[in-house]
């Protein structure tokens, strides 16, 4: 497990971050140059996954599917106004509850042989129900 860089790089990103680590300009910029490309790459590979998996609808994606589209966004809204945040900090911290589930958990689902195709249904599922209910959470966030 420690062998795949999807796991520890994101511990090593963190722990620079806690660590006030500064980080060589041209490391940056090679980063910046391979996230460019990354969106599209995961989003193409996870459709792959999808492709080879027969997708199913069952509980357990309808379950994720409102915990992800409608649960999610609604508890950054009490948690925001619990804590007194306005303004676009409200607005944006809401609306990245309300994206849908990460490509992720389709590749470690495939990676491990475990719930692939309900993962990967997940993810697609999430994607359709994000069009009705991102522009809800937009108009909901307007005023803030």
């Amino acid at each position: 497990m420690l062998r795949e860089p999807k796991v520890w790089i994101p511990f090593l990103g963190a722990a620079l971050v806690v660590g006030d680590v500064g980080v060589p300009q041209a490391i940056i910029d090679s980063l910046y140059l391979i996230g460019g490309a990354t969106t599209g790459l995961s989003l193409f590979i996870v459709g792959l996954i999808i492709s080879e998996e027969k997708i199913r609808l069952n509980v357990s994606v309808a379950l994720d599917v409102v915990l992800k589209n409608l649960v999610h966004p609604a508890a950054m809204l009490t948690t925001v106004v619990a804590f007194g945040v306005t303004g676009v900090l409200a607005r944006e911290a809401i609306l990245l509850a309300a994206i849908p589930s990460a490509v992720i958990t389709s590749m470690f689902a495939e990676d491990y042989r475990t719930l692939a195709s309900e993962s990967s249904t997940a993810v697609l599922a999430t994607r359709v129900a994000a069009f009705a209910t991102i522009p809800i959470v937009i108009a909901l966030t307007r005023h803030m």
